[in-house]
């Protein structure tokens, strides 16, 4: 059996090597999954498989064989997280960790024991039959849409350049920079997607969008099968706490609250929510199992506790603490009860737990104090609305003032009939509350609630982490679960005595099922759908061709685009940019004003074309800029072309000395009222292009906004008046509608006299508080006036008022 085990590692590496290698020659849509399913177990089923068999023991004889497979995942996380934690301290690279972890594979295959065979009770032809259509339906569901959160840019940006680096170095993948963003330091998940992709020479956006979220959903059932055995026992009860907890998921907004979008598969690959649906779920499962077990040696399993505590402690802090918080309270609850658990066994976890808290507790600890609440840093801790960061979390409205006691969750979040059902369960397991399960639910329930609703606790919670993070608090509550405790023990409560309960429980599950029906992503099975999505997800011909061609550009290379494009390039070419959306910028870059200062200088450079030439070059020198990518038209003077095709032209730029440079700006300061007289408008003596995307009428707002979101353009607007008598003492006015955000806009204004003389100007006029702004234009008697006007932080452009304003007309 070892032999075996030795031969099918090794096989599933090689062929995983051998198939990437061939993947330019294969069916792109075919070849992802053909090589991708090989390298997923090689790289994170085997090794924790092994480590299973060698020191396992704390699983229960109910147990169903799927279960193997979430622990064994989850056991592979955490195996390659430390190892990645050492390679970060030691300065080694990636393929040093895929290395060590080939070879701890092989190790654990060659002294790993032949496993006996168990006898699993419990388990009907009829609930396996189920679980397995369970499993194929979820699978089905994520593959047949588009699995595209908001943030994976993120997590694949992370992921594609690990690869590239000489050392496995955690500093931003973005701008090439030396920040360190503590929260994803030797994160397992983002580590375990880069070494799955690099083994089977994958591209790591259609691994995180294609395969990973199938893989996961599969996952995601095994994981809560196992907390569902564990908790209610094996067969038809555990069936029905797995159908309650996916009702949860699929019919919910939990637990993503969001208000606007409620799209489950999206986001299952990203770091906290697998952290959150697939690893916490299997260490629950796993502790209640070793807690039973009283009568056994408490070191048996006790390893695999370590790899289990250590995959979710790496790859989400946050998730983690909500871990310990919810063992603390389950452990004090049982106390209370006068049924506490296991002495020793409560020791060992407690060691357990805390030990794996050491790493993220100190990256959490430096990026409190030394990045969040830094002097040099805005405070975001603050409800400050206009910060790009809190601005993206405050309008999703998760946060009600409760005054005394401070902010708390919105109520709203749980108000959903599935979700309020599931807390009559509470009132369930208080009939049986001195059970190690019933115990596990009430308290991070309770706990849970206190986290997210109760005054003074709540917004403590918030400063430990973030305050628009309450509402995380819920995540500590086990919804899913609840609901079925509430279907299950309701049940027995109502039933006569001595009458079956199974009867009840099943109507119940169907009743939940039927009510969850009208919101469950039923679309996602129409087999068209699916064989469209793993055709054509993907950005176009063009777009994949200019990829292609930054792919072969050095690995310290700089990019310059408009702000949607720039998202994309470090997600799938591994290469850097000088600037993405303002939200990112300001996470990735630093403090806000060194990274709004970035911002303008990349949209002066590629939203001001034809501009200052030297102030442009100066300004691209200054944030390393090597190359720069137009949506269409030709390359800036001095600058070569390398590559080109109907949407996007690839420029080289050459190599110039970083010289101090500044974009001259200002802040917007004027009055309500204009200050001269009006000379010109839009469409009124003052006619710009492109014409806006849309106009409100009530408002008068005019709104210029990118093709697209993935877009290589900056949005910019080009404007001309020609009066037929001279005007002097011209200011343009500008008014912005900015509701709920900073903005800068930068301008090139060009005018012409009476004398033939041309002047320029160009700078940034910077919108704070103030929709008014006005700027002085150069020279006397004006004939002709060109402005072009590009926003510098947002994508889109809504301008309330802009017109000339003027003293005086010559004779």
């Amino acid at each position: 059996m070892k032999a075996v085990l030795f031969l099918l590692t090794a096989a599933l590496w090689a062929v995983s090597f051998v198939g990437g290698q061939l993947m330019p020659v294969l069916n792109p849509a075919a070849g992802i999954w053909l090589v991708g399913i090989p390298a997923f177990a090689a790289v994170l089923v085997m090794p924790g498989y092994l480590l299973d068999r060698l020191v396992g023991g704390a699983t229960d004889d109910q147990a169903h064989p799927l279960e193997t497979l979430a622990r064994a995942f989850a056991a592979s996380i955490g195996i390659l997280a430390v190892l990645g934690l050492v390679a970060h301290v030691t300065r080694g690279s990636l393929h040093l960790v895929m290395a060590e972890l080939l070879a701890v594979t092989l190790i654990l295959a060659l002294v790993a024991p032949a496993r006996r065979k168990r006898i699993t009770t419990g388990w009907t032809r009829a609930s396996s039959t189920l679980v397995a259509l369970i499993i194929v339906v979820v699978c089905v569901m994520a593959a047949g849409g588009e699995n595209i959160a908001r943030d994976r840019m993120w997590y694949l940006a992370y992921a594609a350049r690990l690869p590239l680096n000489e050392t496995l170095s955690w500093s931003e993948p973005f701008f090439g920079g030396p920040v360190w963003i503590h929260r994803f330091i030797a994160n397992g998940w983002i580590l375990a997607l880069s070494a799955w992709a690099e083994l089977g020479n994958l591209p790591t956006p259609a691994i995180f969008q294609r395969v990973a979220p199938v893989l996961l959903s599969a996952l995601l059932v095994a994981s809560h099968l196992s907390f569902s055995r564990a908790l209610f026992g094996a067969g038809n009860r555990a069936v029905m706490g797995l159908v309650c907890t996916l009702a949860v998921f699929f019919a919910t907004s939990f637990p993503f609250m969001s208000p606007t979008h409620h799209a489950f598969f999206d986001r299952i690959a990203e770091d906290k929510f697998v952290a959150l649906m697939v690893l916490l779920p299997v260490l629950l499962a796993f502790l209640l199992d070793y807690m039973r077990q009283a009568d056994a040696n408490p070191l048996r399993g006790l390893p695999l506790l370590c790899a289990l505590a250590g995959a979710l402690a790496l790859t989400h802090a946050l998730i983690y603490l909500l871990a310990i918080l919810g063992f603390l309270a389950w452990w004090a609850w049982a106390l209370l009860n006068r049924n506490p658990l296991p002495l020793l066994r409560s020791a060992l976890v407690a060691i357990v737990i805390l030990g794996a808290a050491a790493p993220p507790a100190w990256f959490g600890h430096r990026a409190v104090h030394q990045q969040l609440r830094s002097p040099a840093h805005e405070n975001i801790y603050g409800q400050n609305k206009t910060h790009p960061i809190v601005r993206a979390h405050v309008r999703m409205d998760r946060l009600v003032e409760f005054e005394p006691g401070g902010p708390i969750a919105n109520p709203r979040l749980i108000a959903e009939p599935l979700l309020a059902l599931a807390m009559l369960g509470v009132l369930a397991c208080l009939t049986r509350r001195r059970e190690p399960w019933s115990a596990l639910l009430v308290s991070n329930a309770l706990g849970g609630m206190a986290l997210a609703y109760c005054p003074w606790i709540a917004p403590a919670f918030g400063e430990a982490v973030l305050p628009w993070m309450i509402y995380r608090g819920l995540w500590l509550v086990p919804f899913g679960a609840l609901l079925a405790a509430a279907v299950l023990e309701g049940s027995r409560a109502i039933a006569p005595v001595g009458a079956s309960t199974r009867g009840p429980a099943l109507l119940a599950v169907l009743l939940i099922v039927f009510l969850s029906f009208d919101k469950l992503p039923v679309d996602r099975l129409d087999p068209r759908s699916l064989w469209r999505i793993n055709t054509e997800l993907g950005f176009g011909r063009d777009t994949e061709e200019l990829f292609t061609e930054l792919r072969k550009l050095p690995s310290w290379s700089v990019i310059a685009t408009g702000s949607g494009l720039s998202e994309l390039i470090p997600a799938h070419t591994g290469r850097h940019v000088a600037a993405i959306s303002d939200r990112g910028t300001v996470v990735f870059a630093g403090p806000r004003p060194r990274s709004e200062k970035r911002l303008r200088a990349i949209a002066a450079v590629v939203g001001l074309r034809g501009g200052s030439l030297k102030l442009r070059n100066q300004l691209a020198a200054r944030y390393n800029v090597t190359h720069v990518v137009y949506a269409g038209g030709k390359c800036d003077r001095k600058s070569i072309e390398i590559f080109s095709n109907d949407s996007y032209t690839l420029c080289a730029e050459p190599t110039r000395r970083s010289r101090v440079s500044r974009l001259l700006r200002s802040t917007a300061t004027a009055g309500s009222e204009p200050s001269r007289s009006k000379v010109a408008a839009i469409d009124d003596g003052l006619s710009c292009r492109p014409a806006p995307d849309s106009m409100d009428e009530d408002s008068g707002v005019r709104s210029w906004r990118r093709g697209s979101r993935w877009s290589a353009e900056n949005v910019a607007i080009d404007c001309l008046a020609t009066f037929e008598e001279p005007v002097n003492g011209l200011k343009l006015r500008v008014e912005l509608a900015l509701p709920h955000a900073h903005e800068a806009v930068v301008y090139r204004i060009r005018t012409r006299t009476s004398s033939g003389t041309s002047l320029k100007r160009q700078g940034a006029l910077e919108f704070k508080g103030n929709p008014y702004g006005e700027l002085e234009l150069p020279g006397h008697w004006v004939e002709k006036v060109r402005v072009r006007l590009a926003p510098a932080y947002l994508p889109y452009l809504n301008v309330r008022t802009l017109e000339l304003l003027g003293d005086q007309t010559a004779d």
